[in-house]
């Protein structure tokens, strides 16, 4: 074979195997980010999508075109589920943009980048009084800013300007998940890992707690209890306070402010609510005194939301003391059975979810109020 003739050959071969590794990982899609359709037993669960859940909600849901978002952490992503009856019969396009480990900032304008791009005209944002503490007095040098990492992948920053790396930043991250290694070795393992327990994000932004019910499966309950209360416990063993010197608040308080004014400016409705926490939480909380904390940032929130001009914002309380927070936990076991309302005592189960929202759904949906308070101010 002339020379000419082999390097031909192996252009062409190359060329194949990159078509071929692009298709592959188009229609694997174990980051979520082309919405590609789902095979069961071949890419339905994506079960390598834990570590890139803030790309894959960065883009994901522009493709569903949300009317109606759910906004919060992780608690709220594995805890309010959008196929609930109610949330379907509201709205035609529900859609969790719930993200683990991000803070209020990120949260809001996440959901802003969303409700800028899409027909979004409701949101469910759950707050945490844990998210607006900070570990010291003396108030920062410089105006609240969020991590550049945090927003990259993001078109618009949370004031409305253009984010003017999006496009670059977009591509990057559809090349590396089309035509990486990386991205080549998640589809394998999300072709080979589909089973019962696997790691998932449905359509809907939602995800189905496959992690703990694994955890749960073969350890029991106590496991994630004892696990999640020992990182509890290292965390708020140090000294966290909600006000600076002088009685000032965090910069939380005004993100949220304004968030609350511009979805206000484009008819977006809006409803605030508190997740329930389990009592071991609460326990912990009083522990490190805590508690008068807490009650001093519902208080402020109250004001907050007294002072948006007459603004319909719902605001519903679903922490603290209720009958639902004080099951009692198991000793070890592997056969011990989840609790029916939490995982952990941070993170509730979708069975508590959906009483919350039959809650704030009750006017429209005629379903009962069992649990929670809608808080009048």
């Amino acid at each position: 074979m002339q020379p000419k003739t082999f390097l031909t050959h192996i252009l062409i071969t190359l060329i194949l195997l990159s078509v071929a590794v692009i298709a592959f990982n188009f229609f694997i899609d174990p980051y979520l980010l082309f919405d590609s359709k789902r095979v069961a037993s071949v890419n339905e669960k994506k079960s390598d999508i834990n570590n890139f859940i803030p790309v894959s909600k960065a883009y994901h849901p522009l493709a569903k075109r949300p009317d109606l978002l759910i906004v919060g952490n992780s608690r709220v992503e594995m805890g309010l589920n959008p196929r609930h009856p109610c949330l379907k019969r509201r709205s035609g396009r529900p859609y969790n943009l719930g993200i683990p480990g991000i803070g209020v900032g990120s949260q809001l304008t996440y959901a802003l980048n969303i409700i800028r791009q899409s027909e979004t005209n409701e949101v469910f944002l759950a707050i945490d009084f844990t998210d607006f503490l900070t570990t010291s007095k003396t108030p920062p040098d410089k105006k609240y800013s969020l991590a550049p990492a945090q927003v990259r992948h993001l078109k618009y920053r949370s004031d409305g300007s253009l984010n003017p790396t999006y496009q670059t930043q977009r591509s990057l991250d559809y090349y590396r998940a089309l035509f990486s290694l990386n991205a080549l070795a998640s589809s394998i393992t999300t072709v080979f890992d589909q089973g019962q327990w696997a790691t998932n994000r449905d359509d809907y932004g939602f995800n189905p707690a496959n992690d703990f019910k694994k955890v749960t499966a073969i350890e029991g309950p106590q496991a994630l209890f004892a696990q999640k209360l020992a990182d509890l416990e290292k965390k708020y063993s140090r000294q966290w306070y909600l006000r600076y010197q002088g009685g000032t608040l965090p910069a939380e308080f005004e993100r949220l402010r304004d968030f609350l004014v511009t979805t206000k400016e484009r008819n977006v409705r809006v409803t605030l609510f508190t997740n329930p926490l389990h009592d071991e939480f609460w326990q912990l909380m009083k522990k490190h005194d805590l508690m008068e904390t807490y009650r001093d940032w519902l208080t402020a929130i109250t004001e907050l939301l007294s002072g948006m001009d007459d603004q319909d914002i719902a605001f519903w309380d679903f922490s603290y003391d209720s009958p639902y927070i004080h099951e009692i936990v198991p000793p070890p076991g592997k056969n011990a059975k989840p609790l029916q309302w939490f995982w952990e005592p941070a993170h509730y189960r979708q069975e508590l979810g959906d009483l919350m929202l039959d809650a704030m759904l009750s006017e429209q949906c005629g379903s009962k109020i069992v649990f929670g308070n809608r808080i009048q101010y």
